[in-house]
């Protein structure tokens, strides 16, 4: 694979991730939420 299609990957797996956290607010808490918030917003 290309450097850019493995970069891709990642970042693609790094969004769902933080998405599937910030769903579940009672696991993350508050102040993980607000973060990942601000995080996946950039």
């Amino acid at each position: 694979m290309k450097k850019s299609t493995v970069a891709k990957r990642i970042i693609d797996v790094a969004l769902t991730v933080t998405l599937l956290l910030l769903m579940a607010f009672q696991v993350t808490e508050q102040l993980a939420h607000e973060w990942l918030g601000i995080a996946s917003s950039r």
